[in-house]
């Protein structure tokens, strides 16, 4: 799945372009597209590409409070963001961090802040995100391995245990706290098992085709 904006260099066109050579499975493209003729630019892509409606589907966006339980219905998450400029190369956007909360596992560009959390925390794998061909084989290949698969999972559930605003929180709190000499209230502690929701209820939920 890929869950926000429809947009230009998000990558969406490769990622069309890929839905041709998935082995066993699917992409849904969720969000909203303000520019409506590149939303139908996109559709239109994928139907001359044969793949609209067969290993790839769109979707409308759904509420912000909703999106970790869609994409936890969801076996991968897909980030195919383009290296069009040095803001899009560093970005670690929303939707990888919803993954992560989801325990979604993640394809991604191989860009400087993926990387490191891919390095760091074992959340996903990297690919080419000029090549349909590359993004496709990074997909198969999680999907094809179980074992990997599942590790990968509980690393993002692990993951978003610290990487949340609750913990966040309460270091920048903190470091506000030192810079005008303590005048903050009190840092709340952290709560961090607020910030992983219970997977099993949500895969329990119907919802759209795995991706």
């Amino acid at each position: 799945i890929y869950p926000g904006a429809i947009t230009i260099n998000r990558g969406l066109e490769i990622l069309i372009d890929s839905a041709a050579h998935f082995d066993n499975a699917v992409a849904v493209i969720m969000g909203y597209a303000r520019n409506k003729v590149y939303h139908e630019e996109l559709i239109e892509r994928a139907r001359e590409r044969g793949v609209l409606n067969r290993t790839l589907f769109f979707r409308e966006a759904v509420p912000i409070d909703k999106v970790v339980e869609y994409v936890a219905s969801a076996d991968l998450g897909v980030v195919p963001t383009q290296n069009v400029c040095l803001s899009y190369f560093y970005e670690s956007s929303n939707k990888i961090f919803h993954c992560m909360m989801a325990g979604v596992p993640l394809a991604m560009s191989d860009h400087a802040e993926k990387r490191q959390l891919v390095e760091d925390h074992g959340i996903g794998v990297l690919f080419d995100e000029t090549d349909p061909v590359a993004i496709a084989a990074s997909i198969n290949g999680i999907l094809a391995d179980q074992a990997q698969y599942d590790a990968m999972s509980q690393n993002c559930l692990d993951a978003a245990r610290t990487m949340n605003w609750e913990h966040e929180e309460h270091k920048l709190r903190t470091m506000f706290a030192r810079l005008i000499g303590d005048q903050l209230p009190p840092v709340p502690p952290v709560t961090p098992h607020t910030a992983v929701p219970d997977i099993v209820t949500l895969r329990r939920m119907p919802g759209i085709p795995a991706s």
